[in-house]
């Protein structure tokens, strides 16, 4: 006597079934995902100004060579610079990414009390902006 095991397999409706959820979950994703090119790039690039006005302002609060220390902001570039007796050096200097644009400005902080002009820089691309403000206290935000 053969005895026959019953494979059955998958109907159309449990396929279908699970199709829709696995769309539902990779659209679940998709959504959560930070958007591509413009608002990412502009908020690590927000973030890396930042930092760099954070060292610059470091720098001349420590009162490192009794230099005042600041950031010269282009359109397409940002260079952190040294001022002695009026001199002035470049200590580094950053592209801005393709597609990212930023308002001019030069934010210097003076030596040891950190203060500063006060200065709004905006980054913006085609799709996203946020913007940078500095007190003349020199607090960045």
């Amino acid at each position: 006597m053969k005895t026959y095991s019953k494979n059955r397999g998958f109907s159309l409706l449990e396929m279908l079934l699970v199709i829709a959820l696995l769309g539902l979950l990779a659209s679940t994703v998709f959504v959560m995902l930070p958007r591509s090119g413009s608002e990412g790039d502009i908020q690590l690039v927000a973030q890396q100004i930042r930092t760099e006005l954070a060292t610059v302002r470091s720098r001349a609060r420590s009162g490192e060579d009794r230099a005042v220390f600041g950031l010269e902001i282009t359109p397409t570039a940002y260079t952190s610079l040294k001022v002695i007796d009026g001199a002035t050096t470049t200590i580094a200097s950053e592209q801005l990414p393709t597609g990212i644009a930023a308002t001019p400005g030069i934010i210097m902080f003076q030596s040891i009390s950190g203060a500063s002009n006060p200065v709004t820089i905006t980054l913006s691309s085609s799709q996203a902006s946020t913007s940078i403000n500095i007190t003349a206290s020199g607090a960045i935000q």
